[in-house]
């Protein structure tokens, strides 16, 4: 998927990343570093679109580049992406000498789990936000792979998503990186969100049985008033038929 001399280029610029100290580290992958729309790797990213447009068959617009170097003993879990990705490309960028290629299992909707090797340029493009993914523990440090993220043109993310609400490629982050996907906080986020549903529904029930216990007590009271007027009636009804 990348040419040799881009892949050679991403090969020297890792490296005087890694001299300059600018990788961090991230909640997903807590032992393993990790960088996010850079500036260079966001290049990468609008490079590379015109040709992920064409491979999916619809056009797409640039949200963010993220980057990791895995480390020893690393797990990525089994998960989905954000709204951000949904159209993903993850590049094998190196891969440790003597060691396997780079596996990325995934478990399409509907579909038998399957995996992808990659070797050093290889690629694999997916729906982030539909398609599981997920990574075994790594034997050795040293793979680094890099992803390119997209939303399409014409959805309901564009372009609100779009350079991942930032104001450009490249351009930094209000809190200095992108979010990755905190599973845990996402799963607390899906269960507040339920409860708050929930709760909704449950107003909206007690809402409703008061409107009907009012509607049943105004039916009484307008059948009363019934009452009084026909008993209101009624002398005088007497009165005219005995003249």
């Amino acid at each position: 998927m990348l040419p040799e001399t881009i892949l050679q280029y991403l090969k020297v610029y890792y490296a005087i990343l890694t001299a300059n100290n600018r990788f961090s580290n991230d909640g997903q992958c807590p032992l393993s570093l990790s960088v996010g729309g850079d500036a260079a790797l966001d290049a990468v990213l609008e490079w590379i679109r015109p040709e992920v447009s064409r491979l999916v068959g619809f056009d797409l617009a640039p949200t963010y580049s993220y980057s990791r170097q895995y480390a020893k003993d690393e797990v990525l879990t089994r998960h989905r992406d954000r709204p951000s990705c949904e159209i993903s490309v993850t590049a094998s960028i190196q891969i440790p000498k003597g060691a396997g290629p780079s596996v990325l299992h995934l478990k399409p909707p509907n579909s038998e789990e399957t995996k992808v090797e990659m070797l050093e340029g290889d690629g694999c493009v997916y729906a982030g936000t539909e398609i599981e993914h997920w990574r075994e523990r790594f034997s050795v440090d040293g793979y680094i792979q890099l992803f390119l993220h997209f939303i399409e043109r014409r959805g309901p993310n564009y372009p609100r998503l779009m350079f991942d609400g930032r104001e450009c490629l490249g351009a930094r982050y209000p809190d200095g990186k992108p979010h990755t996907m905190d599973h845990d906080a996402v799963n607390a986020m899906l269960l507040k969100e339920f409860l708050k549903e929930r709760r909704t529904v449950q107003e909206l029930k007690k809402e409703i049985a008061a409107l009907t216990e009012s509607m049943k007590k105004q039916g009484s009271k307008i059948e009363k008033v019934g009452d009084q007027l026909e008993l209101a009636k009624s002398p005088q009804q007497i009165v005219l038929n005995s003249q």
